[in-house]
């Protein structure tokens, strides 16, 4: 008689994820950021400068997602390109500008 049975460890579960929202040094909205999810032994630890708030989703052109620290919310405000040079600045408002028209 021969033993088919393979010795196979038990399927490992896929690792949970929590995604996270980070803003950059002036709170502007930078991007999603996920992390392993403790599975409730622990509170959530986020990293710094992140929330598990989604930050407001279709803004017009011209307007940013930004994190209000003190009220603990993301907040729309009007774009700040100042750190762009003039030329990469006109090209971006061109294309913005050019998304609008019908």
């Amino acid at each position: 008689m021969t033993d088919t049975t393979t010795n196979t460890a038990p399927a490992k579960e896929p690792e949970q994820l929590v995604t996270g929202y980070q803003w950059g040094a002036d709170f502007s909205y930078i991007g999603m950021y996920q992390f392993p999810d403790n599975m409730d032994r622990e509170p959530v630890h986020l990293p710094p400068n992140t929330t598990l708030q989604a930050p407001p989703a279709g803004l017009a052109a011209g307007k940013e997602a930004a994190f209000d620290t003190t009220a603990g919310a993301w907040v729309v405000r009007d774009e700040d390109l100042s750190w762009m040079d003039a030329e990469s600045r006109a090209r971006l408002l061109a294309a913005q500008a050019a998304e609008v028209q019908p």
